[in-house]
């Protein structure tokens, strides 16, 4: 779906703003209120919640990336959702939805994924293919709908800051017990949580694993460490990959050698007989992303 793109507004004679005023000629209403109108009705319940109403009710230059209400109920985010979190961990899921200074879609860095700074001191990605515009992966719906405090950009997903770093945020995925195993017997763990901020892990499932000859987490553990290190780091690609970036091509891995992508849900490893399914999912976690794959790929 294209962006829409919001008529340009014209000063009107009754405007009585001072030339102090820094919002936009004849846009009188703050970033809440323009959100009700826009049916955007669970963020605006989202920041009342997050004790945050007061805050919005200032003038200032601010982008505002607003997730839809189908877009709250896919994250399984309702109103008993949104009761039962704290505000402090509402504020935060918020905060990372706001970008300091007033940035129109045309004037968005294209990527793919160009960095920008929240207002929660974490980063954010975007890319353009075409007329489509990507925050983290996510769609922006609308754009350029103005607020007397900012700009809004509704999108279709509601975006998480990262919670940890590669190794925590895998261990919290019961299907990816065995890749955590075999990060830690190859001596990897320190390497994968400290690389680049852009790095991308094509993670194998359980059982992914158990097809490649590891009935269990005893036999991972008995594998020889280098040879268990060649596999994960041929796993892992130094560029940031969201599911909308995957294009069919050649990735290089921190292994030296290169991936094959087929398709936006296929990849292949040289030494594999047939291909993986990719299952894109955006895991974000502190240096990139990760999607997990039914099948340990071979260099």
């Amino acid at each position: 779906m294209s962006i829409l793109f919001a008529a340009t507004l014209v000063i009107g004679a009754c405007d009585k703003r001072g030339t102090s005023d820094i919002y936009p000629p004849g846009v009188g209403d703050n970033v809440l209120t323009i959100a009700q109108n826009q049916g955007l009705g669970v963020f605006v319940q989202a920041v009342t919640k997050a004790e945050m109403a007061a805050d919005f009710d200032k003038l200032g230059q601010y982008t505002f990336l607003v997730p839809n209400d189908a877009a709250f109920a896919a994250a399984g985010i309702d109103a008993a959702a949104l009761n039962a979190l704290p505000p402090a961990t509402l504020r935060s899921i918020l905060r990372y939805h706001i970008i300091s200074g007033r940035v129109r879609s045309l004037d968005l860095l294209p990527g793919p994924n160009s960095v920008y700074t929240t207002i929660g001191r974490d980063s954010i990605f975007t890319s353009t293919y075409g007329s489509n515009v990507y925050f983290n992966g996510k769609k922006v719906a609308s754009a350029n709908i103005l607020a007397n405090n900012g700009i809004i950009h509704v999108i279709d997903g509601v975006l998480l800051p990262p919670a940890g770093n590669f190794m925590t945020t895998i261990a919290s995925d019961p299907n990816l017990t065995f890749l955590a195993a075999a990060v830690t017997r190859a001596n990897l763990a320190t390497t994968l949580n400290a690389a680049s901020p852009r790095l991308t892990i094509f993670a194998p499932t359980n059982a992914a694993f158990q097809a490649a000859g590891f009935a269990d987490i005893a036999a991972i553990n008995a594998a020889d460490p280098a040879v268990l290190s060649n596999i994960i780091r041929y796993h892992a690609v130094p560029r940031r990959i969201y599911a909308v970036d995957v294009a069919a091509g050649n990735l290089p891995t921190l292994q030296g050698g290169t991936i094959a992508v087929i398709s936006g849900n296929a990849i292949k490893g040289t030494s594999n007989t047939s291909n993986a399914t990719l299952t894109p999912r955006d895991l974000q976690y502190r240096n990139g992303i990760i999607h997990t794959i039914n099948q340990v790929l071979l260099p």
